[in-house]
């Protein structure tokens, strides 16, 4: 059937983190799968290296264990914000706010190394 693999890159620069398929079938026809974290647009500022995603109380880049957040929802504005909270959020908060409808599931790599799921997004892993 239709399907298309969309490649999540490792923010460790070491080709994919996972692959997600996205496929026609029992599943959702609409979706959009979104990726933000805190390893591209990087630059140091003063002795602390700093990033784009702003803490909202502090007025500073986040300080946050998620490295990245990858979000599949029903629309790509939904995925992109949800993606961008879940990286403020921190991991232990992450999941929470990333359960609700319309999101379909996601993926946090932490600074840690890890690589956590939600699981419902374990059926769209190829």
């Amino acid at each position: 059937g239709d399907e298309l693999l969309v490649g999540v890159d490792d923010p460790a620069g070491d080709g994919n983190l996972a692959v997600v398929r996205l496929a026609a079938g029992d599943r959702p026809r609409r979706f959009g799968l979104a990726t933000s974290g805190t390893s591209v647009h990087r630059w140091e500022h003063g002795a602390e290296a700093a990033h784009h995603l702003i803490d909202p109380v502090t007025w500073r880049s986040a300080r946050t264990d998620v490295v990245q957040a990858t979000v599949l929802a029903d629309t790509a504005r939904a995925a992109e914000a949800l993606a961008k909270a879940a990286v403020l959020a921190g991991s232990e908060l992450a999941p929470e706010i990333l359960d609700r409808p319309g999101v379909h599931g996601a993926l946090l790599f932490t600074t840690r190394g890890e690589i956590r799921a939600t699981p419902g997004m374990l059926m769209w892993l190829a």
